[in-house]
């Protein structure tokens, strides 16, 4: 996403109020750039880039501030990153990540403090993205049953109402199980759509969640699994999502006070509570490494632990979980895998567009590549027109191709989108050193590629860029988009950290492309919105739902042609959001019961990542 505070049209000090966005700030000057304007916290992981010049080093304390609502005067606390020295240049650029120390409200912004006697700064421009949750390690290690049981784990934590969907690696016939688990006993989180669940709301000495388990049939089964409802709160919430492999069936016990049970195989999960003073239990075999949460030195905390064991528990936890193993003949305990007793079933068919020859098509089909002969369908076209495709009521724009379907931003993920029945799609870009446009959402690639760089896009070569991937698939240019799908579909465009220089980008598209093209930013982006609309573009601005409850949304939406707004806000900002005048598109859908939950509430249409949930159809 891009960043929450992309160019901020005001700043805030203690010496009051700035406009504009290059800022003189001298030594001991405290500033909040965002104080009245705090945004939700996700992953908890957060990118601050620094756009600045010194003539020497200067020293810049970062503090957290945690907010209960967004409300200037529902600050709750204040917590230290420490300090990052800015090193002396002419519009430099310099970022840190940094994980927030207190996740128990819902929202932060961040602060800012040149410490005395440092050279003064001038800031041109401070931007604050959220980074995607730190993966967790693999399976591995001394845990043998770990290592022979789990094909992939993941996790999530937030407090109520703010977990994002959680994806972990599976194939048909493995077992899936969700552990949830809520620091109060009244946790609103329900168990998804097509999961088993145990639900305790009570008897757990203050604490509540469920234990949900899936059979899968589709790798699709375990990829953006929607975690919990829309009720937000203070409770931290914590989430492990473990595929099982080489298991016959699973017999769940649900959260319960008592001690597990030793000697039968089991997939134990630990839900803990703590204050800073108190230690995480880990009870765990030495490696594993499942866990959500954890213990925090500074304040209270909450962490949720998994292993694969045949051991028990211990004292401590306020509750634990056990979903018992039967692997092989029927036997537990770590039994080799052995063939099922029951007639298998045939995975159900998830055909995927591999790639377009001239004389044959090249089609997965249950993991196997198969040429099909080219005597089928072509390709639809999508939406001839914006204005076609906002007559289409629940029409759907595949973000970033399908970003939860396919690997994001390649050809693989446009063609199957399209090969889906999409007559939109997104499309994020970067500049490059040499001004090449590339297709990329993040500043950076190391999150679709680890082999790349820590180097921002537009600090690279196109001969340096192409040598990475899009989660395994060529990385493409604007051109290589455009050849393919820029007449045939509508495209929303995301011209992300390279947005100041769009005019170059609209150079690239075709002469008749006001018919066909969105622009696309965040909706506080007005300066943005307001150019393209002066040149005679369609533009769709993106909000939160605390911008719909505090205000700021109707402000901004007199701006944008269309406006969005994410699909799991509630039906009362919904209703609000619909007043200020502009269709309002659903975002991002990752399933079709979130596609439907948004049309059910007024979304003219949706922007949707689990293309191959919404449109399950090959139409090819």
């Amino acid at each position: 996403m891009a960043s929450i505070y992309p160019w901020p049209e005001h700043w805030w000090t203690n010496t009051g109020r700035f406009a504009g966005q290059n800022l003189t700030v001298q030594a001991g000057s405290i500033f909040v750039p965002w104080a009245s304007e705090a945004k939700p916290i996700a992953s908890g992981r957060w990118k601050i880039t620094f756009r600045y010049s010194t003539s020497s080093p200067s020293t810049v304390d970062i503090k957290h501030n945690p907010f209960s609502k967004a409300d200037e005067t529902a600050q709750v606390g204040q917590h230290d990153f420490g300090a990052i020295t800015l090193s002396p240049g002419v519009n430099t650029t310099q970022e840190v990540t940094l994980e927030l120390k207190d996740r128990s409200q819902p929202l932060w912004t961040p602060q800012f403090q040149l410490k005395p006697g440092q050279p003064s700064v001038t800031f041109h421009n401070i931007s604050v993205e959220e980074a995607p949750a730190a993966p967790p390690p693999p399976p591995q290690g001394d845990n043998p049953y770990d290592k022979q049981y789990v094909r992939s784990w993941a996790h999530a934590e937030g407090s109520a109402g703010t977990l994002r969907p959680i994806s972990a690696t599976s194939e048909a016939g493995d077992i899936a199980v969700l552990a949830y688990s809520s620091q109060w006993g009244n946790t609103q989180a329900k168990a998804p759509a097509g999961w088993s669940p145990i639900t305790a709301t009570s008897g757990l000495g203050g604490r509540s969640g469920y234990v949900a388990v899936r059979n899968v049939s589709s790798p699709s089964d375990t990829q953006n699994v929607v975690l919990s409802g829309a009720f937000r709160g203070g409770a931290r919430e914590n989430a492990l999502l473990v595929v099982l492999k080489g298991v016959r069936s699973v017999t769940n016990t649900g959260w319960t006070t008592a001690k597990p049970q030793a000697g039968k195989l089991n997939l134990t999960f630990s839900q803990q509570h703590g204050r800073n003073v108190d230690p995480l239990v880990d009870w765990r075999p030495e490696h594993s490494k499942m866990i959500s949460g954890g213990h925090d030195a500074n304040a209270s905390w909450s962490a949720l632990l998994g292993a694969v064991t045949v051991g028990g528990g211990q004292d401590g936890p306020q509750a634990w979980a056990q979903v018992f193993l039967t692997v092989g003949g029927g036997g537990g305990g770590g039994a080799a895998p052995g063939p099922s007793a029951d007639p298998a079933l045939p995975a159900p068919l998830n055909p995927e567009i591999q790639g377009l020859g001239t004389t044959t098509v090249s089609v997965v089909v249950n993991d196997r590549l198969e040429e099909v002969p080219a005597t089928m369908r072509s390709l639809p076209a999508g939406y001839a027109s914006i204005d076609s495709m906002m007559s289409t009521p629940g029409f759907v724009v595949a973000h970033r191709g399908g970003s939860g379907s396919w690997p994001e931003a390649s050809m693989r993920a446009y063609t199957n989108a399209v090969a889906h029945g999409a007559g939109a799609l997104e499309v994020s870009t970067h500049r490059t050193k040499d001004g090449i446009w590339v297709l990329a959402h993040d500043e950076k690639l190391q999150r679709v590629d680890p082999s790349a760089p820590n180097t921002p896009l537009s600090q690279m070569t196109w001969e340096q860029v192409k040598q990475y991937t899009t989660k395994g698939e060529p990385i493409m240019r604007v051109e290589d988009y455009l050849d393919a799908y820029g007449s045939s579909h509508v495209t929303v465009l995301d011209p992300k950290f390279s947005a100041a220089q769009w005019s170059e980008l609209a150079l690239l598209l075709p002469s008749d492309a006001r018919s066909r093209v969105i622009w696309k930013m965040s909706a506080d982006a007005t300066w943005l919105s307001d150019q393209w609309r002066a040149a005679g573009w369609k533009c769709w601005g993106y909000m939160y739902e605390q911008h719909v409850t505090d205000g700021q949304g109707r402000t901004w939406a007199s701006h944008w042609d269309y406006i969005g707004i994410p699909y799991e806000a509630s039906a009362t900002n919904w209703g609000i959001a619909k007043t200020f005048g502009k269709p309002v598109w659903g975002h991002i859908c990752p399933t079709k019961e979130a596609y439907t939950q948004a049309l059910q509430k007024g979304a003219v249409g949706c922007m949707v990542s689990g293309i191959q949930q919404v449109l399950p159809t090959l139409t090819v």
